[in-house]
């Protein structure tokens, strides 16, 4: 153990003194007080770590498809019934220039001329127009190894004859300023019919708007060889089923005068009207001549006729009479008579011919 060494301060007057100091040897018990220091630290509070922004990866560029080539169909035609003609899609482009491997027509309104396949191939493919008067549209797409490009179409008029005609629309024709054309029509059928100066003129009706009827007071008449056909809708497509021209006439409605080639009535709803005259039959279609009136996609209706008047009235004159016959022969003369007063002398001989007939009255 360790020696602990006390010291003895000199002491306050008066006081005894020990002298000299005595150093003594007793242990002292030493106590070592270890202090042990505590320190209780606040938590510190705990740091929200900033988040480290992901990179977002660059996007992957898409190729950009090469354009598709332009189907180009050719200007809309007018034909003649029966004919063969060419389309034409050589027209058609590609914007970057690659070459076009195929050319497909696809029929998507008319009668067929695909010969029941629905679909014709080739850039200049012929084709033969159907034998009645329609209307054929036909979509062309062309593809130019990349992809089929988007449609053109083409839409043909079938006519009786292409190059001569009038048309006649009362929504938005013109007897004042129309030409008959198709772009610039009359107004009314009777105009159309008297503009006619020359053959093969035949006359197409558009449809009224909101299912109206062409309203003829008077009788429609054409003459020789011209045909009517109704039954045509916007941009002039025929449709002879869900669109026959409505045309409310007169009591003989319509009389197609000396017929002297094949003509046709066709795509018409014609109505009669109620006979007024006495006796008046009301008739939707008459036919005169000795050739032929085809009547096609047609309703027709007949008014009521006309009750005859009370009194019949007098009878015609009647007929000559025949001629007369011959007289009979004459008998035999008298003999001779003589008396004082002289003689006659008797003849014998034939009889003359008989008179005219005369005419009887009835």
């Amino acid at each position: 153990m360790p020696t602990a060494i006390t010291i003895i301060a000199s002491p306050s007057p008066g006081a005894v003194a020990v002298s000299p100091p005595v150093v003594t040897n007793t242990p002292v018990l030493t106590v070592t007080t270890v202090a042990t220091l505590t320190s209780t630290a606040t938590p510190q509070s705990t740091a929200t770590p900033t988040p480290v922004p992901t990179a977002t990866p660059s996007p992957t560029a898409t190729p950009t498809p090469a354009p598709n080539a332009n189907a180009e169909a050719g200007p809309d035609r007018e034909i003649s019934r029966g004919d063969v003609f060419t389309l034409n899609g050589s027209g058609s482009t590609d914007p970057d220039g690659d070459p076009i491997v195929s050319y497909t027509w696809t029929q998507v309104y008319g009668p067929d001329v695909t010969d029941g396949v629905g679909r014709i191939v080739g850039a200049t493919p012929l084709i033969t127009a159907p034998d009645n008067v329609s209307t054929v549209i036909l979509e062309l797409r062309v593809n130019d190894g990349h992809g089929d490009g988007g449609p053109d179409s083409i839409q043909i008029n079938v006519m009786e004859h292409s190059e001569t005609g009038f048309f006649v629309s009362g929504d938005d024709g013109s007897n004042d300023d129309g030409d008959g054309s198709r772009s610039s029509p009359f107004t009314s059928i009777p105009f159309a019919i008297n503009q006619i100066q020359g053959p093969n003129y035949d006359i197409y009706v558009k449809s009224l708007s909101d299912g109206q009827s062409y309203l003829e007071s008077e009788t429609i008449t054409p003459q020789t060889s011209i045909s009517l056909y109704g039954g045509f809708g916007d941009n002039w497509v025929r449709d002879v089923t869900n669109n026959r021209t409505k045309i409310q006439g007169a009591a003989i409605a319509i009389e197609f005068g000396t017929v002297l080639e094949e003509a046709w009535f066709s795509g018409f709803d014609l109505t009669a009207a109620d006979a007024s005259k006495p006796g008046g039959s009301s008739v939707g279609v008459v036919v005169r001549g000795d050739n032929v009136l085809h009547i096609e996609d047609n309703t027709i209706s007949g008014g009521k006729g006309a009750a005859s008047s009370a009194n019949g009235g007098s009878g015609g004159d009647g007929g000559n009479g025949g001629t007369g016959g011959s007289g009979s022969k004459g008998g035999v003369g008298a003999p001779n008579v003589c008396s004082f007063l002289g003689c006659n002398v008797g003849r014998s001989g034939d009889g003359g011919e008989g008179g005219g007939g005369v005419a009887q009255a009835a």
